[in-house]
Formats: structure tokens, C-alpha cells, sequence
């Protein structure tokens, strides 16, 4: 990344590979406007479009380059044995002294149109899931999973990120829910217990709408000290309460196998 920012002022071309460096701050490397046959590149150099008086020679200049780039080039003071050596200079400031705001735009806009092209995107993981739903689940899932690494000591595999991400990603695709009256199973009114040490405590629920029938389900992943893992929530369609119960059930045990526990304390309010 570094040498693509850096550029070359033109002194006595003694330096400068006429191609592939850049010396033409506009364009870049100039093997790009290059209209030759690839096996005529090696013939092309500095003293190649120079005529007889050290200028630049605007039809060999036009035979070799595309048209769009000739003028850039001859913007350029042609290189002489009196021009000094060649000086690499930074390429995006107008003074070309290097800049360390103007680095960090550099190194920064490529990151930022990369997330806005995912979060922004509106194309369809295996068919119907939308990818920035998923890329942003994956990215939440992997800085999560890095800060688990430096405070915990414990990490996940990439392999693991990636289902929880995905996971992730289809309860909260499909865990919406309309109508404001709901019931639920008869609950018992039970506060939450710490499960024993090195046991996980998932708390589940699921309620009806009164007026559709259309349920959802809810549940979250607790450690053993309490502290909040995941949490789910997930539109099943019309069911029974019973039903939507058992649906909390189900939902929950998949993503705590995803998450990698096999031991476990359930939690419920109903009966």
C-alpha cells in the first residue's frame, strides 16, 4: 500500500522505471495506457519518445500511449542531465511532503468502501437471507470473538464465528412480530438462579398474539456468574402457547450448540 501512494518527481529519469513507477501523479503507472503489443513494452523508455532536442515527442508519445494519457504526460518537464536526480515524493498532496491525515485517507477509504458496499448491498445469501444482514453479523461475531481472546483468553475457531454469524443473522432475518396482545403458557412467578460453576443457564419464553395468533419466542445464554452471552429472539408463525414454548425450546438448544456448550441449565416460567 505504501508504494502505491508514493510517486516519483521527473530530474534525469536515471531512476525511474518509465512504466511501472509512477511519475505521472494523474495516472499512475503508465504500463496501464500502454496501446503496444505486450512484446514491444521493453523497447519503450524515456529516450524512446524524446526527440532530438530533449522534448517530449508528441507523435511517438501518441503511438505508444492512449490519447487520454498523452496530455498528462506532456504536463510533465521532460527529464534532462541538467534536471538533478529523481526524488520520490508523497503521491496525494499538493506540496508532495507526506502528510499523516492525508495517510490515513488513504489507508482508511479502501476499508470504508468495502463496508459500505457489503452493508449497503442488497444481494440474497443462499437465496433469501440478506448479505448485509449476514456481513454485519459476522463482523459484531468476530470483534466480539477478539475481544473474548485479549480479556478471557478464549476464542472461537473461524469456522465457529461464521455459523454463529450466520445463525445469528436468520433469527433476527425472521424474529419480528406483529400485534401488541399477547398471552402466554400460566407462568410461575420464579426469579433467576445461578446454575452451578462451569455450568451455562439459558432462560426461554414464547408468547401469542391475541389478536393474529401469531407467536414469537425469546431466550438468552447466560454464564454462571450472570453475565450475558446471547441473546434470541424469532418469529414462528401461529401457534399455541404450548407450542411456542417448545419452539423457545428448540431455537435455543441449536444456538447453544452452535456456541460450543454442552453444559447446561434450562430456565422457564410456565408450566
Amino acid at each position: 500500500m505504501l508504494l502505491s501512494n508514493l510517486a516519483w518527481t521527473l530530474g534525469n529519469g536515471e531512476t525511474i522505471n518509465f512504466l511501472s513507477d509512477i511519475w505521472v501523479p494523474a495516472l499512475g503507472p503508465l504500463y496501464d495506457y500502454v496501446q503496444l503489443p505486450p512484446s514491444s513494452m521493453h523497447q519503450i523508455s524515456f529516450a524512446s519518445v524524446l526527440n532530438d532536442r530533449g522534448e517530449w515527442d508528441v507523435a511517438q508519445l501518441s503511438t505508444v500511449f492512449m490519447a487520454t494519457a498523452v496530455p498528462y504526460i506532456l504536463g510533465i518537464k521532460p527529464p534532462g542531465p541538467n534536471s538533478g536526480p529523481d526524488m520520490c515524493v508523497w503521491r496525494w498532496t499538493d506540496h508532495q511532503d507526506f502528510v499523516l491525515k492525508s495517510a490515513y485517507q488513504q489507508c482508511v477509504q479502501p476499508v470504508l468502501g468495502w463496508l459500505r458496499q457489503n452493508l449497503y448491498s442488497n444481494i440474497l445469501f443462499r437465496g433469501n437471507l440478506p448479505w448485509k444482514l449476514v456481513f454485519s453479523s459476522i463482523l459484531w461475531h468476530t470483534w466480539k470473538n477478539r475481544n473474548d481472546a485479549i480479556f478471557t483468553g478464549i476464542s472461537c475457531t473461524f469456522e465457529q464465528v461464521l455459523s454463529r454469524g450466520i445463525a445469528w443473522a436468520n433469527y433476527y432475518n425472521d424474529g419480528w412480530m406483529t400485534g401488541a396482545l399477547v398471552t402466554h403458557s400460566t407462568m410461575i412467578p420464579t426469579p433467576w438462579s445461578n446454575p452451578e460453576p462451569g455450568c451455562f443457564c439459558l432462560n426461554i419464553d414464547g408468547a401469542v398474539s391475541l389478536n393474529s395468533g401469531k407467536a414469537t419466542i425469546v431466550g438468552l445464554l447466560r454464564d454462571a456468574a450472570g453475565n450475558f452471552l446471547f441473546g434470541f429472539s424469532k418469529f414462528i408463525g401461529c401457534v399455541n402457547s404450548l407450542n411456542a414454548e417448545l419452539w423457545s425450546l428448540y431455537i435455543g438448544l441449536q444456538l447453544v450448540w452452535d456456541y460450543g456448550i454442552d453444559y447446561l441449565e434450562i430456565q422457564t416460567d410456565c408450566k
